[in-house]
């Protein structure tokens, strides 16, 4: 009985929703849905919905938009929704939920099997993308969140959005484009001081590129900021590189290297649990001698920069015995000049420079190190082993 009293109600919301009688539908369909919620599809919840968005009722719109979304199983029909409660969320004044919806929107826009395929991807024109992207921009500079709607504005543009390029511009006085390029240049130039182990300047120009636009940044680069931020002790920088490393990495021997470096930053933190838990993942991680001579020389490297050289010099020769298990040699094969392998050489140059800094030292151990690092190839060990000998 009630359910034929609700679908009643529901068919007089509907003429009344589309004559633009929207008090009366929002109304009559309230009244069916305290009959009978059961009788209502996803078409109704719609309706409903908009009638108390078109009497400013943004709120009680929303909650009947959302059961629609429940419902909805078209594509099409998911797509209008998720547009239709952002503008909601928008003019209630509730920003991020109406962000969050754009993006489901996009995503679900890109996930669909009749859109995929090479018109999604950047720089290909795409109205739809672009204008979403533009869109959410909007809403995260309205917010005050700068980075976040630069870094969504960068999407537009990809996608052909003409009026997204003007408004970088704006609030940038930069063109994208050129903005891109330098991020990119900076990067590099920052990553060439990265690996020639100069964490001031690497860091220092690390975040100059992170300045201009973020998004550029991929996995790897996100990883050796967070490193060269570590070692010129801006932990809170880099623990927000190296935590972006571990969810957009798939390297695994970047992985070992973020754990290490994240285990330390939570002993600086006085965060023990987290420390440990975090220095044990790497080890776990290590199925074979070549990957657990990484994580040994990493926890070397980690254990020296906190000031605890005895256990960095146990890491690193734990490091040397994977190592030459890998390579199937032994330390008597290094003395007989039979091990060219410049890591190897590595590992040694940093005993020798780890023995150094104890304040009684061992010239006869540190000058044995240096030789067998000159002996495996590494660079910086031949260069002082024979300027030690002039």
């Amino acid at each position: 009985m009630k359910k034929d009293e609700a679908v009643k109600l529901i068919e007089q919301a509907r003429e009344h929703f589309y004559n633009n009688l929207y008090d009366s539908a929002a109304a009559l369909y309230l009244k069916a849905y305290i009959l009978d919620k059961d009788s209502f599809d996803s078409q109704d919840f719609s309706d409903m919905g908009n009638s108390y968005y078109e009497i400013d009722n943004f709120a009680t719109a929303a909650i009947y938009l959302e059961k629609a979304i429940e419902i909805e199983t078209s594509t099409g029909g998911l797509l209008l929704l998720y547009a239709q409660i952002a503008d909601t969320y928008e003019r209630a004044k509730n920003y991020q939920k109406a962000i969050d919806n754009l993006e489901k929107m996009a995503e679900l826009y890109i996930d669909d099997s009749h859109f995929k395929g090479a018109e999604l991807e950047a720089g290909f024109e795409n109205l739809f993308l672009g204008t979403t992207y533009f869109k959410i921009a909007g809403l995260y500079f309205i917010e005050g969140r700068k980075e976040e709607g630069l870094d969504y504005l960068g999407r537009a543009i990809d996608f052909g959005h003409n009026g997204a390029k003007e408004e970088f511009k704006e609030k940038t006085n930069q063109d994208y484009v050129s903005a891109k390029e330098q991020t990119q240049a900076l990067i590099k130039k920052a990553t060439r001081y990265y690996i020639d182990d100069n964490y001031e300047l690497a860091a220092k120009t690390f975040k100059e590129a992170f300045i201009i636009i973020p998004e550029v940044f991929e996995s790897f680069d996100l990883f050796a900021m967070g490193i060269s931020c570590y070692y010129t002790k801006d932990y809170r920088m880099a623990k927000s590189c190296l935590e972006g490393t571990m969810v957009l990495e798939t390297n695994k021997n970047r992985q070992f290297y973020a754990c290490f470096f994240l285990s330390h930053i939570s002993k600086t933190q006085h965060d023990k649990e987290m420390a440990t838990a975090l220095m044990a993942n790497p080890f776990s991680l290590a199925n074979n001698h070549f990957d657990k001579s990484i994580a040994y020389f990493e926890h070397g490297r980690v254990e020296d920069t906190m000031g605890n050289p005895r256990k960095a010099i146990d890491s690193f020769h734990k490091s040397i015995d994977h190592l030459l298990q890998h390579l199937s040699h032994t330390e008597a094969d290094v003395m007989a000049g039979k091990v060219k392998y410049d890591t190897l050489g590595k590992i040694y140059f940093n005993i020798a420079i780890t023995l150094y800094k104890f304040k009684n030292k061992d010239w006869e151990r540190i000058d044995s190190y240096m030789q067998k690092a000159a002996l495996c190839g590494y660079k910086t060990g031949v260069e002082l082993k024979v300027n030690s000998e002039q």
